[in-house]
């Protein structure tokens, strides 16, 4: 059995493990992105992630948990070069996922469309390539012409036939667009490509930073605030913005799979809602003050305003354009209320706010590429189906803003593995 496995952390890693376990051939394709990439999502936080036995057993350790550091140097590393040395681990970028000779409106009279292979597409580091094989053998290279040479490490795409596809990926290419709907909104495209537009979750804030606008869903919210809970912290003038287009997000951030998240996220909650009731209790006196006072004084002062917490809840909002000044870095977000069924011809008006940086925690989103060869609906790569029916040997176990559990991954790789069972059972 020829499994082809795409991913780069430990669902990667674990699935991996799981079926060289049962004697497959397995392919773990781990991309162009260094390992370090997944293990950025956790900067900050003192994670323990768990090991599994045939990982504990590859390494002859009986530790079943380690801390993010000493996950990465005493399990992952060493785990990934064992299976590196063993040609398992092919380090590329893979681009598509087709059948080998079937189209996606293809079915075999009689047959499943498991008859035919999966062809994996994928893209290698030719110029890495030519440089690591020009310093084991530098004279072999020192009659190439530069034009030669240059065509050389041009990127060209292969590709391999396997039985069955396994997606494994923790962290995809990019989030789920800001805009209504999971949909890029006006001007997106172009500024998410910005320094200040963070579109890949855990990059380090500047202090220079002052205002932040965040989205996300509950989940990529805890992470997102646990991220720059230092930034908001070192200066009582930061500001935040959590911009949903759901209402009470608020009562639902910590609820995560980290006890250290939804210790520390409790904790500013908890703060954030006491600071409303007495900012309420601070006004309500102030108003009964300030109207207390003479018509002739009271014209003299302004009425007391509400002072914003630092984290400001922008709840049953969509953004719908994001715009920039030439003169300025600072990005204006015009936003709108979320419209009801009934509301949809109805114009309920739109506010701006400007913000010096942007920070993308929306869930994860896999390039429709990757399966557009196959029948498989990519919308339902960033949910927990598993299992493809119409696409049978296709299988995912993917997750995005999700730490990886190690008995979650045993439970699927099983999962998967009984439904490989049914491919050869006569009935």
């Amino acid at each position: 059995m020829k499994i082809a496995i795409v991913g780069e952390g430990p669902i990667a890693l674990e699935s991996t493990l799981f079926f060289l376990k049962q004697d497959c051939s397995v392919t773990l394709f781990v991309g162009d992105r260094s390992s370090k990439s997944y293990f950025d999502r956790y900067v900050g936080i003192d994670e323990v992630i768990e090991t599994s036995i045939v990982g504990q057993e590859e390494l002859e350790i009986e530790d079943k948990a380690f801390s993010l550091d000493d996950y990465q140097a005493k399990y992952f590393l060493p785990l990934m070069e064992k299976l590196n040395a063993a040609g398992i681990i092919r380090p590329c970028r893979v681009n598509r996922v087709t059948k080998a000779h079937l189209s996606t409106l293809e079915e075999l009279p009689g047959r499943s469309r498991l008859a035919d292979l999966f062809r994996v597409t994928f893209e290698m580091d030719a110029e890495k390539m030519v440089e690591e094989q020009i310093k084991l053998n530098e004279m072999a290279f020192n009659n190439i012409s530069p034009s030669t040479l240059s065509s050389l490490k041009r990127s060209i795409e292969m590709a391999e036939d396997f039985d069955l596809v396994i997606l494994a990926k923790e962290s995809f290419e990019k989030n789920s667009p800001i805009g209504v709907g999971g949909n890029l909104c006006l001007n997106e495209r172009v500024f998410n490509q910005e320094d200040l537009f963070f579109n890949r979750g855990f990059a380090e804030i500047s202090k220079n930073i002052h205002s932040l606008a965040v989205f996300g869903d509950e989940l990529g919210l805890s992470w997102g605030l646990m991220n720059i809970k230092d930034w908001l912290e070192s200066s009582d003038n930061k500001k935040v913005h959590i911009i949903s287009s759901k209402e009470g997000l608020k009562e639902r951030l910590g609820r995560t799979n980290s006890s250290v998240v939804n210790t520390k996220i409790k904790k500013i909650v908890d703060e954030l809602n006491s600071y409303n009731i007495n900012e309420e209790k601070r006004l309500e006196a102030e108003l009964k003050k300030w109207n207390e006072l003479e018509d002739y004084v009271r014209v003299k002062y302004p009425r007391p305003q509400m002072i914003e917490p630092q984290i400001n809840f922008l709840e049953s909002t969509n953004v719908i354009s994001i715009d920039q000044l030439d003169e300025q870095k600072k990005f204006f977000l015009t936003i709108e209320p979320t419209k009801s069924v009934e509301q949809y011809e109805e114009f309920l008006g739109v506010k701006t706010i400007g913000v010096d940086a942007i920070l993308n925690m929306n869930p994860g989103k896999i390039s429709s590429e990757i399966v557009e060869g196959l029948k498989v609906n990519y919308r339902d790569l960033t949910t927990d189906k598993i299992i493809f029916p119409e696409e049978p040997g296709f299988f995912n176990i993917s997750k995005s803003n999700a730490k990886a559990e190690n008995q979650r991954i045993e439970k699927n790789c099983e999962l998967i593995l009984d439904e490989i069972k049914k491919y050869f059972s006569k009935n």
